[in-house]
């Protein structure tokens, strides 16, 4: 106590505070570019998987508590300027990432993707926002280190509901074929497809059927997930594995209903696909 030749406290690698999140080094601190919230997110996984355990779990609980307060700070000043004129506002709305729900509009500043829904609580928009953000924390559960999934987390403020995504870098969409039936991909790697199976038991899902007929495949994902990679298609099964993202998890659970089909072509057990929005909860 009290004296005044108390020693400072040694430096460096040793944890700080609650979350065990490190000192910051001068040079993050300092500067004013904007983080790569996604790169400091997967390389903590990646020690994790390492079993360097004290600086992957470091690392993970200071990036997820930035990004968590950098986000909220945004997402305030976004919806407090929803009613402003756009030359007057902020952060301006990514035209290139609209959605087709005109419920939903996407900003993206800083590294960071926001989609907000504007339906009001209880609308299928707040809803699908909800089910995108707990299902991929379902899927995260199941520890696949196959297939990543993006730093995100979720607000409500002021009666809109938003998320918060790290942005992803260039993607290359992972498919074997485009469907004109049900509009939607189907994935290509057998590694890919087998984790996702594996995600399947753990999470008790039905396998559905995507596709069509003669072409069809079963998949115990909605066939509105995708699958990325930041190389080619082709450079997955190559001799650098390439990090994989799946998204789009908000209709993760299939429908129990329409046992069997025209064709005849259902596996036992299976049931077929169906577009209906799922889990409304």
């Amino acid at each position: 106590m009290g004296g005044g030749n108390s020693k400072p406290a040694a430096s460096t690698n040793r944890p700080l505070g609650q979350t065990g999140a490190f000192a910051p080094a001068l040079n993050t601190a300092a500067t004013t570019v904007s983080r790569n919230w996604n790169e400091e997110f997967q390389q903590a996984l990646d020690l994790i998987d390492k079993e360097d355990f004290a600086r992957g779990y470091a690392q993970l609980a200071s990036v997820t508590a930035d990004f968590h307060d950098a986000a909220e700070r945004m997402v305030e000043i976004i919806i407090s300027e929803l009613a402003v004129v756009e030359a007057d506002k902020t952060y301006i709305e990514s035209a290139s990432l609209g959605f087709d729900d005109p419920n939903i509009t996407v900003y993206e500043a800083k590294n960071i993707t926001f989609t907000i829904a504007h339906g009001g609580q209880g609308s299928s928009s707040w809803l699908e926002l909800g089910n995108e953000l707990r299902h991929t924390t379902n899927v995260f559960r199941c520890k696949e280190t196959a297939l990543r999934l993006p730093l995100m987390c979720i607000f409500d403020f002021k009666g809109f509901r938003t998320l918060a995504q790290a942005r992803l870098p260039a993607q290359n969409k992972q498919l074997l074929g485009y469907d004109t039936v049900i509009k939607g991909y189907i994935l290509e790697s057998p590694e890919l497809n087998n984790a996702m199976t594996r995600i399947g038991k753990q999470l008790n899902l039905a396998k559905g059927k995507i596709g069509a007929r003669g072409g069809a495949v079963y998949s115990c994902f909605h066939y509105s997930t995708s699958a990325w990679t930041p190389g080619s298609a082709t450079d997955f099964t190559g001799g650098k594995k390439q990090r994989v993202y799946i998204t789009n998890l908000r209709h993760l659970m299939p429908v129990d209903i329409l046992r069997g089909s025209e064709g005849g072509n259902e596996a036992p057990g299976m049931h077929a696909e169906a577009a209906e929005k799922i889990r409304p909860e």
